[in-house]
């Protein structure tokens, strides 16, 4: 656990302390400290709207599946403002949501993207931190994210960054289904955006059931 700690620190401690120029809007998280499960995934569709600089809406289409107890698999694509988006991710949870104690870890991995006639390739990192709340009519999850990476767009190398908050609702009416909503904002000449978003858990041996 000293192990785990330390790394997720020294990783925190550098992507602080790089200078961010510039972020592109579609650098959304969209996802908490849950993990799924061997034979388990889930689908998510995603409606970003940008609200400031290249103005627009971006549709993202996500999935999600298991690696290990703390590691997961995730690949998005997307089309919209920005033309097209395809990524793939890890997400890892050394501390997951137990008791009093968040779940903490980062998510990291490679985006393409295309808008204005330009090729973008970044690689991405996001620390994130979550806590899921139980009531009544049902499950609410906050989280915070700090999306950055290197990014290589129009011949420049650009380290963006933002700050991302948002929120998962699993209605108590439902098993599989969440909702998400998710705001970005502009830490260092960022585009601010807001995301909203549906997820489906599904398994193998059931298949897909809107339940």
């Amino acid at each position: 656990m000293i192990r785990k700690l330390n790394l997720l620190a020294t990783i925190l401690f550098l992507a602080s302390a790089l200078m961010a120029r510039e972020a592109q809007a579609f650098y959304s998280v969209m996802d908490t400290g849950s993990l799924l499960k061997e034979g388990n995934y889930k689908l998510g569709v995603e409606t970003q709207f940008v609200t400031s600089g290249d103005q627009g809406v971006n549709l993202n289409a996500r999935m999600d599946g298991p690696i290990t107890d703390e590691l997961n698999w995730k690949a998005e694509l997307g089309v919209g403002t920005t033309d097209f988006l395809a990524g793939g991710y890890v997400k890892w949870v050394p501390f997951p949501d137990v008791e009093k104690q968040p779940a903490v870890g980062l998510i990291a991995g490679a985006l393409y993207a295309h808008y204005e006639h330009i090729n973008e390739i970044s690689l991405r990192v996001a620390p994130f931190i979550s806590k899921k709340f139980g009531f009544e009519f049902g499950d609410l999850t906050p989280y915070f994210a700090l999306p950055m990476g290197l990014r290589s767009a129009d011949s420049s190398t650009q380290v963006p960054v933002q700050a991302s908050f948002g929120a998962e609702f699993r209605p108590s009416a439902f098993e599989k289904i969440n909702f998400l909503a998710e705001m970005g904002f502009d830490v260092v000449k960022a585009f601010p955006y807001f995301s909203v978003a549906a997820t489906l858990e599904f398994d193998e041996e059931n298949g897909i059931q809107f339940k």
